[in-house]
């Protein structure tokens, strides 16, 4: 699953989430639009668009759909992306190791 962006014909960007197929997730896409219509910022709608995706790939590594989810599955995926955007702000392990080195 994958968040892609969209040229309107107008020039506008929107935002939709597709499937492994390249189908575009109707109950996603009809959310996107939805907050598009109540003027959501671009950049949330993004986001919105982006977490969507990689809840849909969370839940097919776990042979579950949208329709399936419980709390329990969403509560884990949150600690998920919690762990990935911790591992994406911390430095390299060889910046941790020199930091250490030269320490005082």
């Amino acid at each position: 699953m994958q968040a892609a962006r969209i040229r309107l014909p107008d020039g506008r960007i929107s935002w939709t989430v597709l499937d492994a197929d390249h189908e575009t997730v109707e109950s996603a896409r009809n959310w996107l639009l939805h907050l598009e219509n109540i003027h959501m910022a671009p950049t949330t709608v993004e986001r919105f668009a982006k977490h969507v995706a990689a809840l849909g790939l969370f839940l097919s590594a776990r042979a579950k759909t949208f329709e399936q989810i419980t709390i329990r599955d969403y509560d884990q995926f949150i600690a998920w992306l919690q762990r990935q955007r911790q591992k994406s702000r911390a430095p390299p392990p060889h910046a941790r190791a020199g930091a250490r080195r030269h320490r005082g």
